[in-house]
């Protein structure tokens, strides 16, 4: 949800939803900004510690790892896509007994 915050556009909606279906939860989170390069795209999960990030949104490159290993260690997937100026996190979670 942070970095959808902080890199949508000004002004523009962040949308969020979650469906359950075939024992399965998928929560999904949307916004509009810039497209992620297909090859950073690739790579956005993996640990990485940039020191030149230079903006007030970048950050140290550990939550998505983060994220993800959290999201796995619930037995779950956690993907993106970035295409046409949207980028959509989703997140898959079965549901347990």
């Amino acid at each position: 949800m942070k970095n959808a915050i902080a890199h949508s556009d000004s002004n523009s909606t962040i949308k969020i939803s979650a469906i359950n279906e075939n024992n399965q939860t998928f929560i999904s989170f949307s916004n509009k900004g810039k497209t992620i390069p297909t090859e950073k795209l690739n790579m956005i999960f993996e640990k990485f510690i940039d020191s030149s990030k230079s903006t007030q949104t970048d950050g140290a490159g550990l939550g998505l790892a983060i994220s993800n290993e959290i999201v796995q260690a619930h037995g779950g997937t956690i993907k993106a896509t970035s295409k046409n100026e949207k980028t959509v996190f989703t997140v898959i979670i079965p549901n347990k007994p």
